[in-house]
């Protein structure tokens, strides 16, 4: 029902309502509709029985007691204090929240390089057996060139284990292969 400052006539007002809302709601729908009946004027009188008053700024609570930061936290409607910034957390949004860099573990950076070191020895022992036996029948017939074109892919593929392990915030300069200088 949407009606601005025009009068109503006297008709019967049917609101249909939810059984499990609270009692209160019931009446104070009822105190609207025959104001607003009695009265004639219906924007007024939502200010008057439903809108809540929140708390100040840097309060909450149920009658504003309790503390909220002022520039990082607001109250609600249910007083309670609600972060606006998904830096700070607490009861009062006070306490700063540490900045999760998702950085690759130690470990597997340790795990990756051995890999690294194991993927490289084994394309070396590959390319000194292809120069050892490159006369052979079953080398000549899959040509040597061709094979050491795989085994140059093999290595250049290994090799994106370096700069994939870079971590994006480990150190204050930066990813050392994501840095670009801009010159004015």
């Amino acid at each position: 029902m949407e009606l601005t400052r025009e009068q109503l006539t006297r008709h019967s007002i049917l609101w249909p309502m939810r059984d499990d809302l609270h009692a209160i709601v019931p009446r104070l729908m009822a105190r609207w509709i025959f104001a607003a009946a009695n009265a004639g004027y219906i924007d007024d009188l939502y200010s008057k029985y439903f809108h809540k008053a929140l708390c100040p700024v840097g309060s909450a609570g149920k009658q504003c007691e309790l503390p909220c930061h002022p520039v990082y936290g607001t109250s609600n409607v249910q007083g309670k204090c609600v972060c606006s910034s998904p830096k700070r957390t607490g009861d009062d949004c006070s306490i700063e929240v540490e900045e999760e860099v998702n950085g690759i573990p130690e470990t597997l950076k340790i795990v990756a390089y051995v890999m690294l070191a194991v993927n490289v020895g084994v394309i070396c022992i590959c390319v000194v057996w292809l120069y050892r036996h490159r006369w052979t029948a079953q080398i000549r017939f899959s040509e040597p060139f061709f094979l050491l074109l795989v085994l140059l892919g093999c290595l250049i593929s290994s090799f994106t284990i370096i700069p994939l392990s870079q971590d994006d915030g480990a150190s204050e300069k930066g990813v050392l292969g994501c840095t670009f200088l801009v010159y004015q």
